[in-house]
């Protein structure tokens, strides 16, 4: 279906709820709801699996390795997911997010 906007889909590495579920997000991850950085790493870092990328490995039964894979997964500092911008702090971020290509 079309959202409108380009979006991902897929899961956490480390799920913060159960049970499993999917996320679909806009690739710009401007949204109010992105808070703590934690949380922007969750999703704009290898944490987030791409549904693709799941499936791919149930279909080599190898779904156990990509997740340990993923969760070794340790964010640097904060900084933009598109074009590596560094940001002091999430308002910042949010900020540069709003206005970046």
């Amino acid at each position: 279906p079309d959202l409108g906007a380009p979006c991902r889909v897929g899961y956490h590495a480390v799920p913060s709820l159960e049970p499993l579920h999917v996320h679909v997000v806009s690739v710009d991850l401007d949204s109010s709801s992105l808070k703590r950085k934690e949380h922007f790493y969750s999703f704009a870092t290898g944490l987030f699996v791409d549904a693709r990328d799941v499936e791919a490995a149930l279909e080599r039964n190898a779904l156990p390795a990509l997740v340990a894979e993923r969760r070794a997964v340790r964010p640097g500092g904060l900084a933009c997911h598109r074009c590596g911008a560094a940001a002091a702090n999430m308002p910042r971020l949010k900020e540069h997010l709003g206005r970046c290509e």
